[in-house]
C-alpha cells in the first residue's frame, strides 16, 4: 500500500562502485521504498571518505507524531500511525534500510529526520542507525511524551540527540551540544542520555534529562 509519506535520501554517489555497497544495491533501496513511499533520491557530488556514502535520509508526513498510537515490540519500531481512517505503515522503510546497512560498511549517515506536523526528531551518528538505534530510541521517545511538554510552551518543535556535555568550558560552566555530523557514530545508550529540545525558536531550547525524566532549563548548541 503506497502512502503520502516521502522518503528523501541525500548521498555522495561518487566511487560507489568501489564501495561494499554498490550502485545496484541503492537501486534496490530504491525500489524497496518506491514501492510503499514517494521517494526520491539525490546525488550531492561531494566526495565521499573510505567509500562512505554519508547519506542524510528526510522522512516527511502529515501525520502528527502526538498520534502514534500502536508500536509493535518485534524489535523493529512502531507499525502504524493512526489518524482517523487513515493508517501509514512505516515497517517497510525500516526493513528496507536495515537490509542496505547489511551490505556492508560503506551505506552510512550524518543523520536521521522525522518529519512529522507537529514536530521534528532528528538523530545524528554514523554506523547502522536504522539497525540499532531508531528502534531503539522510538519506543522511548513515545513512553516520554508527556514528559516533554513544557507548562509554557507546550510541545516541542524539534527533539535532537543524542546531546553531549563539551569537552570544554568558560568559566567552569558546562556547555551542552548536539554534535551534528561530527562523523562519529553514537549508540543507543548514548543516544539516551540527554536529548535537545526546541520550542518553535532555537533561541527556546532546553535539555531533557531521560535518566531523571525532567526538563533542565539549559541551552544547547
Amino acid at each position: 500500500m503506497k502512502t503520502d509519506t516521502a522518503v528523501i535520501i541525500f548521498y555522495k554517489a561518487g566511487g560507489t562502485g568501489s564501495a561494499d555497497v554498490s550502485a545496484e544495491d541503492i537501486d534496490e533501496l530504491i525500489s524497496d521504498l518506491s514501492s510503499n513511499y514517494i521517494t526520491h533520491l539525490r546525488d550531492t557530488g561531494g566526495p565521499q571518505a573510505g567509500g562512505i556514502l554519508d547519506a542524510v535520509v528526510e522522512i516527511f508526513t502529515n501525520e502528527a507524531f502526538k498520534e502514534l498510537t500502536e508500536i509493535v515490540k518485534d524489535g523493529l519500531i512502531f507499525d502504524l500511525i493512526f489518524n482517523r481512517e487513515k493508517s501509514i505503515v512505516l515497517k517497510p522503510l525500516i526493513r528496507a534500510f536495515q537490509s542496505i546497512e547489511m551490505k556492508g560498511d560503506g551505506w552510512d549517515y550524518t543523520q536521521v529526520r522525522f518529519n512529522f506536523s507537529d514536530t521534528t526528531i532528528v538523530i545524528y551518528g554514523a554506523g547502522r542507525i536504522f539497525t540499532s538505534v531508531v528502534g531503539r530510541v522510538f519506543p522511548e521517545i513515545l513512553k516520554e511524551m508527556q514528559n516533554l511538554e513544557h507548562p509554557e510552551f507546550g510541545f516541542p518543535s524539534k527533539i535532537g540527540m543524542p546531546i553531549l556535555k563539551a569537552p570544554w568550558s568558560e568559566e567552569g560552566k558546562d556547555e551542552w551540544i548536539c554534535p551534528a555530523g561530527d562523523g562519529q557514530e553514537y549508540n543507543a545508550d548514548e543516544c539516551l542520555t540527554f536529548w535537545g529540545l526546541e520550542y518553535g525558536s532555537m533561541y527556546n531550547r532546553k535539555l531533557y534529562d531521560y535518566e531523571n525524566k525532567v526538563i533542565l532549563d539549559i541551552e544547547w548548541d
